[in-house]
């Protein structure tokens, strides 16, 4: 039973991992880091990085150290535990912005994002409909 928590608790750190490297490369540039960049950004190697990408989780020690850099790129708190335990991808404080969304009222930016995460995990069919509905209402107002 320890070995499978372990085992679940390292895919949802490299899921963490995956997520919070292209978030924060959005904010700070503009586009995903890559795992090379990434690790230069937090003075380790590439190897580091892929190895946490495939669910190895770093010390403890190390653990507050990754959540702080991750917190101070997407200017959010993020707890060493909420890596392992956590499924950050949900966490819609930590999708950055996008320069239209910066433009959008606080009300019609919650709007946006509401919709926008309510689409995650659809197939591109459903997008597609989706996409039509939301130029059927705007062509109607």
């Amino acid at each position: 039973m320890g070995g499978e928590l372990e085992s679940e608790n390292g895919k949802r750190f490299a899921r963490n991992i995956r997520f919070l490297r292209r978030a924060s490369g959005l904010v700070t540039q503009g586009r995903s880091f890559s795992q090379g960049e990434l690790a230069e950004r937090m003075g380790l190697t590439r190897r580091t990085i892929i190895s946490w990408e495939s669910g190895q989780i770093p010390h403890k020690s190390n653990l507050a150290s990754v959540a702080e850099f991750f917190a101070a790129c997407l200017e959010v708190e993020i707890k060493p535990s909420e890596l392992i335990e956590g499924d950050l991808t949900k966490v819609d404080e930590l999708l950055p912005l996008s320069e239209f969304e910066r433009a959008l009222s606080p009300e019609n930016r919650k709007i946006y994002r509401s919709l926008f995460l309510s689409t995650r995990g659809m197939d591109s069919v459903d997008l597609e409909k989706v996409i039509e509905y939301v130029k059927f209402l705007k062509s109607r107002s």
